[in-house]
């Protein structure tokens, strides 16, 4: 059986197609983008924002954290939606770069040692404090967590 030019067209796309394709799978959504910086991106709240976990060693204790960096709040929900694939991906990579990822960190240390110390000085057990950096309850930035658990 004869293949007519019609059926060959079928079985290779044009190039115009192919890059389309290749465009589609290989390009990462805001999701992915997040995952590979280390970050996860969440929706909650009416808001997408950037979450980063890690342990923080802080003299003898180890400190589980789970929150949003600074900036890590990206858009209200609406405008996320609205917002254009490609353009969610940079915003992704410019909030989750590795450098705020290592100033939460460094926060996220400078805060629990001097909670541990008052902690400690007051004959009370840090980890109950502590416990609140890793619990994703709520999802507000940094400030806001520290700022809550001040006010126990």
């Amino acid at each position: 059986m004869k293949n007519s030019a019609l059926d060959m067209d079928k079985n290779f796309p044009d190039q115009e197609t192919a890059d389309m394709q290749a465009n589609t799978v290989s390009a990462p959504n805001a999701e992915q983008q997040a995952a590979a910086l280390g970050a996860e991106l969440i929706k909650r709240d009416g808001r997408v924002m950037l979450c980063f976990a890690g342990l923080a060693e802080a003299g003898a204790h180890t400190v589980p954290y789970d929150l949003v960096p600074t900036t890590g709040v990206l858009a209200k929900a609406g405008k996320w939606r609205n917002m254009a694939p490609a353009a969610q991906v940079q915003l992704v990579a410019e909030r989750a770069a590795p450098a705020i990822r290592k100033a939460l960190h460094e926060q996220v240390l400078r805060f629990a040692t001097s909670l541990i110390e008052r902690a400690e000085e007051a004959g009370l057990d840090p980890a109950v404090f502590l416990q609140a950096l890793a619990q994703r309850e709520v999802a507000v930035p940094v400030e806001q967590v520290f700022e809550r658990i001040h006010q126990r």
